[in-house]
C-alpha cells in the first residue's frame, strides 16, 4: 500500500471511530442528581396527650446560659368598670388591680395569695383589689359557688365566704354553703332563697362575658394599671407596679 493509501486508511478508521463513540454516548441514558435525602417523620407526644409531626435531624433550640425569657407585652386596655363590685384595700389606690376569677380554680387560688402577700407585706395602702366573676361554662359547681359568695356577699360577708371556698379541701355542696353561711352570721333563708332564685346569676353572667371581651379564660386573669398582666409572670409585673 503507498503511503497516500496509509493516510486516507488512518483517516477513514478515525472516523468511524468518533461516529462509534458518539452513538453509545447517545444510546446510553444519563444519571439524574442524587436526589437529597428526606428526613423522616416522627410522632411526638405533647403536654395534652395529641401527637404532632416532628423531624428526627432537628436539634433543639438552647437557650444560651443567663438568657431570660421576656413575657410577652400586652397592649394597654381599657380598664374594666368597678363601681358595685366586690373590692377591697385603698380608698385611694396607686393600683387598682381586677381580678376575674372563679372559686375552683388552683389559678385563681395563687393569683389571691400573691394579693394577699403584698397586703400583708405593707403595700395595702397602694392597692386596691377588684373581683370579677368568670365561672367555668358548664361547670355546675362554679356557678354555684359564684353565686353562693355573692349571696354572702350581699349580706356583708363576701370576702369570708369566698376565701373559704377557695381554700376548702373538699368537695363542697349546697348543704355545706348553707352550714357555711350559718356559721358566719347571715340569714340562712334568705341566702337559701337567692340560691334558689339564681337572683345574683345575671351579674356574674356579666362579669363572664367582660372577661371574654378581654381575652380571659377559663384560667382567670388580672388587669392591673390598663394591661392585662401575663400569667407567667404576673407576680413581678405585680410587684413592680406597687414598687412604682
Amino acid at each position: 500500500m503507498t503511503r497516500r493509501g496509509l493516510v486516507l486508511f488512518a483517516v477513514a478508521f478515525g472516523i468511524a471511530a468518533v461516529g462509534t463513540i458518539t452513538a453509545l454516548r447517545a444510546a446510553t441514558p444519563s444519571t439524574p442528581p442524587p436526589a437529597p435525602q428526606s428526613v423522616s417523620p416522627t410522632s411526638q407526644r405533647t403536654s395534652d396527650g395529641n401527637h404532632v409531626a416532628g423531624r428526627r435531624s432537628v436539634a433543639p433550640r438552647l437557650v444560651p446560659r443567663g438568657a431570660q425569657v421576656q413575657a410577652q407585652v400586652q397592649a394597654p386596655v381599657k380598664s374594666p368598670a368597678i363601681e358595685g363590685a366586690p373590692q377591697r384595700g385603698a380608698a385611694n389606690p396607686k393600683v387598682t388591680v381586677v381580678l376575674f376569677g372563679r372559686h375552683d380554680s388552683s389559678r385563681t387560688l395563687v393569683f389571691e395569695k400573691k394579693l394577699k402577700q403584698l397586703e400583708k407585706s405593707g403595700k395595702a395602702r397602694s392597692l386596691r383589689v377588684v373581683w370579677k366573676d368568670a365561672p367555668m361554662k358548664g361547670r355546675a359547681f362554679s356557678q354555684l359557688a359564684a353565686e353562693a359568695v355573692r349571696a354572702a356577699g350581699d349580706q356583708g360577708k363576701f370576702w369570708p365566704m369566698h376565701d373559704w371556698i377557695l381554700t376548702a379541701r373538699q368537695t363542697l355542696t349546697r348543704s355545706l354553703f348553707e352550714e357555711e353561711a350559718k356559721r358566719l352570721g347571715l340569714d340562712v333563708a334568705r341566702f337559701g332563697r337567692d340560691l334558689d332564685s339564681h337572683r345574683f346569676k345575671p351579674v356574674i353572667d356579666a362579669d363572664a362575658a367582660e372577661a371574654a371581651a378581654y381575652g380571659i379564660g377559663p384560667m382567670g386573669g388580672m388587669i392591673a394599671d390598663g394591661r392585662v398582666l401575663d400569667r407567667a409572670a404576673f407576680k413581678d409585673e405585680l410587684d413592680k407596679l406597687v414598687a412604682n
